[in-house]
């Protein structure tokens, strides 16, 4: 009998982790399990044309956390029919644990991180109110879990060294690539591609820095930005009055042909989890240029052959970087490193569910 997981995130927006539950979903029925993607709602629905047609959704039409968990605690059913849970960030862990607690439900609860939760926590997100509640029950209970996802091996360090979780418990699964992220002959008709969320822990600040300076020294600069958050204004402005020729795009549908037509795929972040940016954009022959942040970039970078890791936050070495890798037509093979990273997902869940 096949056994029924349920992948359980808060929005189907433009986000990484949103792909990755994608591509958890399709590669957990190519296993053969039965899956449901339980969701927040469904008022943002990109991504969903990739899913398997065996893959099921189910919204529960609420706008915040604090609503979802109202609802399922009126009906247990929603969560009964399930053997096992992967939540797709640590505030949704933190509701399926008071839930199961409260509802009497014993399956196993797997919870996945979407950033470094150390520099997450750290950072100003939310109200003061929320972000303290948020924290109490981390201590709490976030040890807790029945098992943990970390995206890479500094994730899993941050999580032994901030919450005590034995290092047994916590499997490295780097995010699995879909095969459609490819080499495919186009034009190179795109100078850098920025691909991500418009604010403060993207590093906005600094790629509006290196932008203006590489523009100084290529003033032909083509650039492609795809994204949308709180500091689009900021950014748009700015390269408005430098006067670059930038292209923006709130999302793409097609990601795979920008990487293809960029020369060079840009990360400034000051904190990632696993940045799919990088990974997706080296599946397609892209190279990267990143900023040396936690965590993430130095396990996907191999400096001077896939892309280039620079110093934090060093935007003088980063904008040099990229000028001489366009200077110089710098290329890469395409690769896919990411492409077997399901197995440790099947063996994770195989032990969880005998």
């Amino acid at each position: 009998m096949k056994k029924n997981i349920c992948l359980f995130i808060d929005t189907f927006g433009a986000g990484g982790a949103e792909r990755v539950c994608i591509n958890y979903a399709n590669e957990l029925v190519k296993m053969n399990f039965d899956v449901t993607i339980l969701v927040f709602n469904l008022n943002k629905q990109f991504y969903i044309s990739e899913l398997d047609d065996a893959v099921k959704i189910e919204s529960l039409d609420a706008l915040t956390g604090t609503r979802a968990f109202s609802i399922i605690i009126k009906k247990k059913e929603i969560l009964d029919k399930f053997d096992l849970f992967i939540a797709f960030n640590h505030q949704i862990a933190l509701i399926l644990f008071v839930l199961k607690f409260l509802l009497k439900i014993n399956k196993p609860l797997i919870a996945r991180n979407v950033n470094n939760l150390k520099m997450d926590l750290a950072a100003k997100k939310g109200s003061f109110i929320k972000r303290n509640i948020t924290k109490f029950l981390m201590r709490n209970l976030y040890s807790k879990m029945t098992a943990y996802i970390a995206q890479c091996n500094a994730m899993k360090e941050s999580m032994i060294e901030s919450y005590s979780i034995p290092k047994e418990k916590i499997e490295v699964i780097y995010n699995p690539v879909s095969t459609t992220f490819k080499k495919i002959n186009l034009k190179k008709d795109i100078d850098i591609l920025f691909v991500g969320r418009l604010t403060q822990q993207k590093g906005i600040d600094n790629f509006i820095k290196i932008i203006t300076k590489i523009y100084k020294e290529l003033p032909n600069l083509h650039l492609y930005i795809v994204g949308q958050g709180d500091l689009k204004d900021d950014l748009i402005s700015s390269l408005e009055e430098l006067g670059v020729h930038y292209t923006h795009d709130l999302q793409s549908g097609d990601l795979v042909n920008l990487y293809n037509r960029a020369k060079v795929t840009v990360l400034t972040s000051y904190y990632e989890g696993y940045p799919n940016v990088l990974v997706e954009s080296i599946a397609c022959g892209t190279p990267v240029v990143s900023f040396d942040c936690k965590s993430g970039p130095s396990e996907i970078i191999k400096h001077g052959v896939n892309g280039f890791l620079i110093t934090n936050f060093d935007v003088c070495l980063f904008s040099k970087q990229v000028v001489n890798m366009l200077n110089d037509g710098y290329s890469i093979d395409a690769i896919n490193n990411n492409k077997n990273e399901p197995r440790k997902l099947k063996r994770v869940l195989d032990s969880l569910t005998v």
